[in-house]
């Protein structure tokens, strides 16, 4: 049973991986077995995860990406396959939501800003890597999408909307790559301790408590928590399972 979990030879990519839920996941995969390379805006951060994954004994490489910019995205692909010698694993973690934003306080930047994160740089990387690889050892393909796509508060109507966007497009995905071997699916995390619930709570004091409060579990959960979902979607494990969205919410 361990080893339909094993990821020993895999070569996997992640983005927004430099910190939080990423950098949890990057040091999973690379436990499991893979070698995998580090993509954010922060290149120092990404470095910092490269270093940690060498020191398991895996092979880890930093790479800077602005997932707004489909130009960076498609040299990404190109230099992410070219440093591991292929892709196996996509992981597109890398997500925006620094602030909650009433529906009538929203502006073009804001608006643009998100979607263009959340969804447009995505499916942009999601399908250049389909482009690039070689399916036939099959391409395991995770989005990470947020509860936030059907638990709906006020004031998160950007946010929660392109999560719910990102959903419906791994499922489009699935269907559309499914005859060339690719799978794609995604998890939908609740409340979890990073930078983004940091940002959130500075802009809205005790709302963490007040999440927790709502969550049958009482309360946010580590990144780490995560993980696991990610190794089984990633893996063998989940070799039927294809635009599906695996939620990791605490009874949320």
């Amino acid at each position: 049973m361990r080893n339909r979990f094993d990821l020993t030879g895999k070569k996997a990519l992640i983005t927004g991986g430099g910190r939080g839920l990423g950098r949890a996941f990057a040091l999973a995969l690379a436990e499991a077995g893979a070698d995998v390379a580090v993509a954010s805006r922060d290149r120092r951060n990404c470095e910092e995860v490269a270093g940690a994954i060498r020191a398991l004994g895996r092979k880890g490489y930093a790479l800077t990406v602005d997932m707004a910019d489909w130009s960076q995205i498609d040299q990404l692909t190109i230099d992410a396959f070219g440093l591991l010698g292929g892709i196996d694993i996509l992981v597109n973690n890398a997500g925006q939501t620094s602030s909650m934003m009433p529906l009538g306080q929203v502006t073009q930047a804001y608006f643009d800003e998100v979607y263009a994160i959340n969804v447009r740089g995505p499916l942009r990387l999601a399908a250049k890597t389909v482009e690039l690889v070689d399916q036939r050892n099959g391409l395991s393909i995770i989005n990470v999408s947020s509860m936030g796509a059907r638990r709906l508060v006020p004031s998160s109507a950007v946010y929660s909307s392109s999560k719910a966007a990102i959903e419906t497009v791994t499922q489009i995905m699935a269907l559309e790559w499914v005859a060339q071997g690719v799978r794609v699916n995604a998890i939908a995390p609740g409340p979890i301790k990073t930078d983004m619930l940091t940002a959130v709570e500075a802009q809205m004091p005790g709302v963490t408590a007040v999440i927790s409060e709502t969550v049958p579990m009482k309360r946010v959960a580590d990144p780490d928590e995560m993980v696991g979902a990610l190794l089984y979607l990633a893996s063998d494990a989940s070799t039927y399972a294809t635009g599906t969205v695996v939620s990791v919410n605490g009874g949320w």
